[in-house]
């Protein structure tokens, strides 16, 4: 099964690589959107990890 795994893996990568390829617009909207959410989401991280070592 595992080289099923990896020809499965081989080819969805080609796949999406083939779709950032020709939708290379609607893949920058989506990082723009995704980059400040994953900031938001470390800096309440952050935030949480000072209070509980302030404890």
């Amino acid at each position: 099964m595992t080289i099923v795994h990896i020809l499965l893996g081989v080819c969805l990568l080609s796949l999406g690589i083939a779709g950032i390829a020709s939708n290379w617009y609607a893949v920058l909207d989506f990082v723009g959107v995704v980059i400040p959410l994953i900031m938001l989401f470390v800096g309440v991280l952050s935030v949480l990890a000072g209070f509980n070592v302030r404890k």
